[in-house]
């Protein structure tokens, strides 16, 4: 049986991107775009995840392949050279992509093959958590265990598309994306206020940055306050809304002076308030 290795490959940031364009702060969530091509990995870096807070970017491997019968996805983990051009681009439009995540203040990891050639609720809890460097997986529908990404007549992978074309794209889904912002808002916190009902429903602070209910119970939480170390002010749940030019586009709460404010959690359902979305 052939085993394979594979290796993540970091590409250093270089010093110089416009740092006006992104959130401030540590930015350590990686998003893993499995078999992007180039061109596109470079456009969501300056159009997406600069601007949602994305710390890195980990691509599908850049050297030269075996190219199979179906084209199937693992084909990619089978290279033939080192030299950089795959179905997803060649040596210059890798370079160009990397350059452009760069820009954005986005580092690039590239998987490598060695020694060869011889979610969403999940997401949310793992983003709020304390321990670790998260990295979110976002990819394509597939209909058989072996089926490629999007591809041309000739192979070439298409451009990704997001929610067209079998484009998932979880990076961008609302609470993902939301709380890739709320991960780095808390980063550096303690977890405090945990709350859980011996079940599916649990509730915790990140200091006094954010707070985090996840109701997975086939039944509503109603008629609850609940206590955090937040300062008092309104809160977008970013859950379900984002804080747009101070107002909040989806539900917002109010948290008194001593920490609570009520809400209802639908089932299988959550709701996240952070010190970066508060309502003026």
């Amino acid at each position: 049986m052939l085993v394979v290795a594979a290796v993540v490959l970091g590409l250093v940031a270089v010093p110089g991107w416009p740092g006006a364009a992104t959130p401030p702060g540590a930015r350590d969530v990686i998003v893993q775009l499995f078999e992007w091509n180039w061109r596109s990995v470079a456009a969501e870096c300056r159009d997406h995840l600069g601007p949602a807070g994305y710390g890195a970017v980990q691509v599908s491997p850049p050297q030269e392949h075996v190219v199979l019968a179906g084209r199937p996805w693992w084909q990619d983990y089978q290279p033939v050279s080192y030299t950089l051009t795959t179905r997803r681009g060649d040596r210059a439009g890798f370079a160009a992509m990397v350059s452009a995540c760069h820009a954005a203040g986005v580092k690039v990891y590239a998987d490598a093959v060695i020694n060869h050639m011889a979610g969403a609720m999940a997401n949310a809890s793992m983003l709020a958590w304390t321990y670790g460097t998260p990295t979110v997986m976002s990819s394509y529908e597939y209909s058989s265990n072996d089926e490629g990404p999007p591809s041309t007549a000739d192979g070439t992978t298409s451009d990704s598309t997001c929610f067209t074309n079998r484009w998932r794209c979880e990076h961008r889904w609302r609470v993902i994306s939301n709380m890739v912002a709320f991960h780095n808002v808390a980063r550096g916190t303690d977890v405090r206020s945990w709350w859980d009902n011996g079940n599916d429903l649990i509730a915790f602070g990140r200091g006094a940055a954010g707070y985090l209910v996840i109701n997975d119970e086939p039944s509503a939480a109603t008629g609850r306050y609940w206590q955090t170390s937040l300062p008092a002010g309104r809160y977008c749940d970013v859950f379900h809304g984002e804080l747009v030019n101070g107002a909040c586009s989806g539900p917002s709460y109010v948290v008194d002076s001593s920490g609570w404010f009520r809400a209802d959690v639908a089932a299988h359902d959550g709701l996240a308030l952070h010190i970066g979305a508060r309502s003026t």
